[in-house]
């Protein structure tokens, strides 16, 4: 969500729908076309309120105007192709920076910087994230990189600016991903709860999903919403989220 609270969400008919959220009540306003994805994960307001969508199963990422967005929507400004990741799955941007976390040709996962111009990727992190699973970036205020996997166990992993060094601080919450884990997480404006989706494996053949609250500064798990049967949620957005 960008400041003015409106919420953007990855639809399974190749768009990205916005809406407005006021008095806990929503309304549709624009209505944006993917490139080449089926639908976005990734979802990422800059400062402007411009709106970057990652093409899942792609190595692409639509731009979209703020003017663009409060216009009805349509196709993408521009669309940044990557090289190093293969598969974009979450993104998050600070002022002209652009974070994108995913997967490279071999499946390997990657943390990559992406130029919003040209879409040129730099690796930042690949050694740290080797043999687990992506799922989530968030940044605070201070611009650090939260970075959520799961795997053979699950861990939140905090990258201080600029995101290329080893983890300040790891948080383990979880023993695997053969029980659950998170999908995708967000910060909220106090700065002291990050938000979780959260999949439950209960059974073999049956799932829930709620939501998590987790400490922030990293250290422990906190209220959940009640489990829904059968959902399973890929992100997950705070209102209202820190101004920067």
């Amino acid at each position: 969500m960008p400041a003015s609270g409106d919420l953007a969400v990855g639809a399974s008919s190749s768009t990205v729908t916005i809406w407005h959220v006021k008095n806990k009540q929503i309304s549709l306003f624009s209505t944006l076309k993917l490139s080449a994805g089926p639908y976005a994960i990734g979802l990422a307001y800059d400062d402007k309120g411009d709106l970057y969508a990652g093409d899942a199963g792609a190595n692409v990422i639509d731009f979209f105007s703020a003017g663009e967005i409060s216009a009805g929507g349509g196709s993408p400004t521009r669309t940044l192709v990557t090289s190093n990741l293969n598969e974009v799955y979450y993104l998050a941007a600070t002022g002209n920076r652009l974070l994108a976390d995913g997967y490279d040709q071999n499946g390997q996962p990657l943390l990559v910087s992406v130029n919003i111009r040209t879409g040129a990727d730099t690796i930042l992190q690949k050694s740290a994230l080797s043999g687990q699973l992506i799922g989530g970036i968030a940044l605070d205020l201070q611009d650090n990189a939260i970075l959520n996997t799961y795997g053979n166990s699950n861990a939140l992993l905090v990258f201080k600016k600029p995101w290329t060094g080893s983890p300040t601080s790891t948080f383990v919450y979880g023993s695997g991903a053969q029980n659950s884990y998170y999908s995708g997480i967000s910060l909220d404006r106090s700065q002291r709860t990050l938000w979780a989706a959260n999949f439950l494996i209960q059974q073999v053949i049956h799932g829930f999903a709620n939501v998590q609250a987790n400490s922030y500064p990293l250290g422990t798990i906190g209220r959940s919403t009640a489990l829904v049967a059968s959902e399973y949620y890929d992100s997950v957005a705070v209102d209202p989220q820190a101004k920067r």
